[in-house]
């Protein structure tokens, strides 16, 4: 970081976000190119190209087998209790679906290489430059379900925390489109593990006829998203009109209940396998994500 110099983390940004130069237009151009230039180069770290220039390496470099106990111990097991805490119905149900979407061994259409930490904190800006950062947790696994997953729910929070209307959420919507939308086009330029060389329609495409991969990658995402929101609620400080930053328990935070709820709501629609969440009844609702902030990852919304 040193080397880089002295330069906002996106997540500073995002804190305390005000109009760049004023002009909306012009503020609406920064936030997509940035989501351009992020999305862009995730897509390139998670490409099959990227793959096949590291596999070599991975078992010497890349191979740390306490980082998935760590990230069970601090970032899964205590979901359980704050679900509990705020009263969310069948918390051990939920609970379950994230555990074993945790534990369970990685497919074959999941061995990518990805930064394996990303959150807003990994990004540093040099405007209209961005910088990656973090890299200690590289290695192989989940993308488009873990790395990107977790930066949209991150992303996610932020937008619920700006006021309706306001520049802040239109330039996150941006931000968060542009960089969903990048991402799953420069991957889908080539053939994918996920896709083939197919291109799938939210709209025009049934749900039974996307291929298992595509399906249990969609699921996946909605399960790490959601329980990155809800850990993210509660974990980071936001700011909210119902507290005017007095002390209080964040069970009663309005602001950090709705962020909850709509972690919690990805973790439901996810059901208990790739066949009960591709299903129609349930599919239909799937299908009502607002802002489609996940599904623009894989399908044309």
């Amino acid at each position: 970081m040193e080397d880089l110099g002295d330069l906002e983390s996106l997540t500073e940004h995002l804190k305390c976000m005000t109009p760049l130069s004023g002009k909306a237009q012009e503020e609406q151009q920064a936030y997509k190119e940035l989501g351009n230039r992020l999305g862009g180069f995730m897509a390139d770290l998670h490409s099959q190209n990227t793959l096949q220039r590291l596999a070599h390496k991975r078992g010497n470099h890349f191979e740390n087998p306490v980082v998935h106990g760590v990230i069970l111990h601090n970032m899964i097991v205590p979901i359980f209790q704050r679900l509990t805490d705020f009263g969310i119905p069948h918390p051990e149900v939920l609970y379950n679906r994230i555990e074993q979407d945790h534990i369970r061994p990685h497919e074959p259409w999941e061995q990518n290489f990805r930064l394996g930490d990303l959150w807003t904190g990994s990004v540093l800006l040099d405007w209209p430059r961005l910088c990656v950062i973090d890299w200690e947790f590289a290695g192989f696994g989940r993308s488009v379900n873990g790395d990107m997953a977790t930066l949209l729910a991150q992303f996610h929070l932020h937008l619920l925390e700006s006021r309706a209307g306001s520049s802040a959420e239109a330039s996150l919507r941006t931000l968060i489109r542009s960089t969903a939308l990048n991402y799953r086009r420069q991957l889908g330029s080539v053939p994918s593990p996920i896709c083939g060389k197919r291109i799938f329609s939210l709209q025009n495409t049934p749900s039974t006829d996307f291929p298992t991969e595509l399906v249990s990658a969609i699921r996946s995402a909605f399960i790490t998203h959601g329980r990155k929101m809800i850990n993210n609620a509660i974990e980071r400080d936001w700011k909210c009109a119902c507290c005017n930053d007095e002390p209080k328990p964040k069970t009663d935070c309005k602001l950090i209940r709705k962020m909850l709820n709509r972690g919690v709501w990805y973790v439901k629609m996810a059901a208990n396998s790739p066949i009960e969440f591709a299903k129609y009844t349930n599919w239909k609702e799937v299908k009502k994500e607002e802002g489609k902030v996940m599904l623009q990852l894989f399908l044309e919304c």
